[in-house]
């Protein structure tokens, strides 16, 4: 199975459409892989936020282009002791008419492809 299949069945939202546990746990194994793994991503790739990220919903699946990657132990922390963030990838996006830079979680991108309409 593939993350975005994945983060398909994951984005249910109600408790009534919550994916089976097996699902849930192979989910959590491939986060945990992305997590943990290397940033896959170098300055000039075009991303989009995962469905299943941080990032807010009117920002999921529009393009980010990526400025800068931290690599190792000199990732940002960001937050408090009950919910840190790793910040190891610097974009910018679009955001009402004026482009933002910030910090983010790279396991929590994939790449862009443009939808044809």
């Amino acid at each position: 199975m593939s993350f975005t299949y994945l983060e398909d069945l994951l984005s249910g939202g109600s408790d009534e459409t919550r994916p089976l546990p097996e699902a849930q746990c192979a989910t959590l194994k491939e986060i945990f892989g992305a997590y943990s793994a290397p940033c896959p991503f170098r300055p000039g790739d075009l991303v989009t936020a995962r469905k299943t990220c941080g990032q807010p919903d009117y920002l999921k699946g529009e393009p980010y282009i990526v400025l800068e990657v931290i690599k190792g132990d000199d990732r940002i922390e960001d937050g408090d002791d009950s919910f840190v963030r790793l910040l190891d990838m610097r974009v910018a996006v679009f955001f009402n008419s004026i482009y933002i830079t910030p910090w983010v979680e790279s396991f929590e991108f994939e790449p862009y492809v443009a939808t044809e309409d």
